[in-house]
């Protein structure tokens, strides 16, 4: 939508290593895999191809949860593929919807990475007050704030409404996933989204 995947890639342009590119969904690590292959990108998707080897692959895609995964929860060939994955010296990781990284887990792994960090999203807001967070995650602060009365020079009319939607609960009882997660595959967002679209 507003160009976040062209701006990340045109910074990434002349790189002589890998770009790392961390998603928090499978659908946004699917999307940046097609993004980049059409940029003429080798694109890796960890999990996903066959294990990759060193010097043959421009972009590494992967989710948040797989990149940081306790590699004792993972079988043996995905356990290898992912320490073989943050092991790989990396030019440049995008951290795309960033405002979704900010917890304990993500940022002791981020921090291992030795590479230049970009943290993209839309909505820089969190419902516990972590996106503060985001500076130390990415190295920086933030770089590019677009305010609504540019978008709307850009493209007409803008309107940004939070629009706060209850975790259902047997949804919640039964979730075994990560917990940030939860929120965005809950049943009542979904049902939300349709409404608004209609």
């Amino acid at each position: 939508g507003s160009g976040k995947s062209l701006m990340a890639l045109h910074a990434c342009t002349n790189l002589d290593s890998a770009l790392l590119v961390v998603t928090p969904t499978r659908i946004s690590r699917d999307q940046w895999a097609r993004v980049l292959s059409a940029a003429g990108v080798t694109t890796h998707i960890l999990g996903e191809d066959a294990p990759f080897m060193f010097g043959k692959v421009g972009a590494v895609v992967t989710t948040l949860w797989l990149f940081t995964s306790h590699i004792d929860r993972l079988s043996e060939g995905m356990r290898e593929r992912v320490i073989r994955a943050r092991a790989t010296s990396y030019g440049c990781m995008i951290v795309d919807e960033v405002h979704c990284a900010p917890t304990d887990v993500y940022q002791g792994t981020f921090e291992a990475i030795s590479a230049a960090r970009i943290g993209l999203t839309a909505t820089l807001t969190r419902t516990d007050g972590r996106e503060t967070l985001v500076p130390k995650l990415v190295g920086g602060g933030v770089l590019v704030d677009v305010k609504q009365s540019e978008m709307q020079s850009h493209s007409g009319s803008v309107a940004i409404e939070v629009i706060r939607v209850p975790i259902h609960e047997g949804f919640a009882e039964r979730f075994s996933g990560p917990s940030h997660m939860k929120s965005l595959l809950n049943p009542y967002k979904i049902s939300a989204m349709r409404h608004l679209l209609r």
